[in-house]
């Protein structure tokens, strides 16, 4: 491959290619403007700290999707050719928001050593690229990216879905969301991602993300929202299989469930509730970790708050605890990507350094009709060696306390 020759395709600089097809209308999105939103912040923090006005509505574009022939697929999301890359991101010009030079070049490096071996493994397939949209972190890749994969399963269930293996492993969060979901497994193509594999055809299927708003889009949240059949289905199985053994449920002769079975389905969703409260915690460990972590937890913990680690083994207990909680404390980042898990009207306390100003989680609040309560810290704690972005913080307990009450007092008005 002649590296010189390469050039940059998208929607945004090209939006004719790949033959886009409609396969999902504009749609015009209204918002509820009643859902509460209060900042407040502590003596050390910014003073000049504001976010931008709500929108009341966003027109959603049409959804495309497109077809390349012939092409390669390295990391399990570059697809490329011998003339031309193509990066579609729901980032006005690409990737990281860099500009197609940066891409390029960006591109030209991972490609260097890969593309001198390629696997042909699935060269007759014909499959459906997820982009790796904000680095495959946890909250991109669910808001951004599996919707993709939730659309072509309900659009497109004989299409084959491109994903790194680990994606694929039910032992952690991606794989165990896709069972929680429902997706067919026959459908996934798990790949090496230090591997190019060359693919009969791949389709690019637009973000269900408006780039311009930062907004999800509704069909995305929808669909997001929609876990509880398959959640409380994926528990069930697992929670026979590892109590009850071989040990037979249903009468195949009577197609009747014998009756201390359907006693036992019906306990579990009572015993959901039982061991969960209503007021939850999330623990971060790293990355704009809380500096006074202890006395933080201390106060939560007093005041009836539950606490939870949020790690890629435990997802399954991640959305049961957060479809029962009203109201959720956490430092704002990926964590609160199970926002929408939340009822709608539960409140989040986002615990927010005022030197990260990150609006995605703001936004996504606010399509799922949730209260937000922001609480802007401005002490500093230990350094992050990577980027002051991660830096650790101190959270004010007098001022979250308070906070607290404000919004166990809303509570209790509205209930």
């Amino acid at each position: 491959m002649d590296m010189d020759r390469l050039t940059v395709l998208n929607k945004h600089n090209e939006p004719s290619y790949g033959n886009p097809q409609e396969v999902l209308g504009e749609v015009v999105q209204e918002y509820d403007t009643t859902t509460i939103r209060e900042f407040v912040s502590d003596s050390k923090a910014k003073d000049n700290f504001s976010r931008p006005a709500l929108p009341k509505e966003i027109l959603f574009p049409a959804i495309n999707i497109r077809k390349l022939d012939n092409v390669y697929v390295y990391d399990a999301f570059l697809t490329f050719d011998e003339s031309h890359i193509y990066s579609d991101s729901s980032i006005i010009g690409g990737l990281e928001g860099g500009s197609d030079d940066a891409i390029l070049k960006w591109a030209k490096q991972k490609l260097k050593s890969s593309s001198k071996t390629v696997s042909f493994e699935h060269s007759s397939e014909s499959v459906l690229v997820i982009h790796n949209e904000g680095g495959g972190t946890w909250g991109h890749h669910l808001i951004q990216n599996f919707p993709k994969i939730l659309f072509a399963q309900k659009y497109f269930p004989e299409m084959k879905i491109v994903l790194p293996k680990i994606f694929c492993n039910p032992n952690l969060s991606r794989g165990k969301l896709l069972d929680i979901y429902g997706v067919n497994r026959n459908s996934l193509v798990p790949v090496d991602p230090t591997v190019t594999y060359a693919f009969k055809s791949v389709y690019i299927l637009d973000f269900l993300f408006d780039p311009t708003s930062a907004f999800i889009h509704p069909w995305a949240l929808a669909a997001l929202k929609n876990t509880q059949p398959c959640f409380e289905a994926s528990f069930t199985s697992k929670w026979f299989s590892r109590r009850l053994g071989k040990r037979a449920i249903f009468d195949p002769i009577k197609a009747f469930i014998y009756p201390w079975a359907l006693a036992a389905l019906r306990n579990i969703n009572s015993s959901f509730k039982e061991n969960s409260t209503s007021k939850l915690f999330v623990r971060r460990l790293s990355k704009r970790a809380i500096e006074n972590q202890v006395t933080i937890e201390d106060c939560l913990e007093e005041s009836g708050f539950s606490v939870i680690t949020q790690g890629h083994k435990n997802l399954e207990e991640q959305i049961e605890r957060w479809s029962v909680a009203d109201i959720v404390v956490s430092t704002l980042g990926s964590d609160l990507s199970n926002l929408i898990f939340l009822k709608e009207n539960s409140s989040i306390i986002s615990l927010s350094p005022d030197w990260f100003g990150d609006m995605f989680f703001y936004n996504l609040a606010y399509a799922a009709k949730l209260n937000w309560f922001e609480i802007r810290c401005g002490e500093v704690g230990t350094l992050s060696s990577s980027s002051h972005r991660f830096n650790n913080f101190f959270v004010n307990k007098e001022l979250l306390a308070n906070t607290v009450k404000r919004v166990e007092a809303l509570n209790d008005t509205e209930s």
